[in-house]
């Protein structure tokens, strides 16, 4: 499994939701502000790598759902077999929380060295 959200480092400033920093609070007035602040929130949160990694992660999940006792194990024999350039790339990806679907063609490439 990949590394949660990295948490903010110590000492760098928050990030100001509506111009009201962290530590303060106001409460939204309108259904629109609420909207806004949650989005604001959710942006700070998740960032738009992690939500694709996610949704890519998903994805492959509910295919291997699909899969029957012989097709899950034809996946998991053939997974486990790949070559270590392959496993550096997979490695990659969730160590360094770099989008998998950038990675995909070159999982499917034969290494040259």
């Amino acid at each position: 499994m990949c590394a949660p959200a990295p948490a903010p480092a110590a000492g760098q400033p928050s990030v100001p939701l509506n111009g009201v920093s962290a530590g303060t609070s106001k409460r939204p007035v309108t259904e629109q502000e609420a909207e806004e602040m949650a989005a604001e929130v959710w942006k700070a949160t998740w960032p738009v790598e992690r939500v694709r990694q996610r949704a890519f992660f998903t994805f492959g999940m509910e295919m291997l759902l699909t899969l029957n006792l012989h097709q899950t194990r034809e996946f998991f024999a053939a997974f486990f077999s790949l070559s270590d350039f392959h496993w550096y790339v997979i490695m990659l990806c969730c160590m360094c929380g770099l989008p998998w679907v950038y990675f995909t063609p070159v999982l499917c490439m034969r290494p040259t060295c």
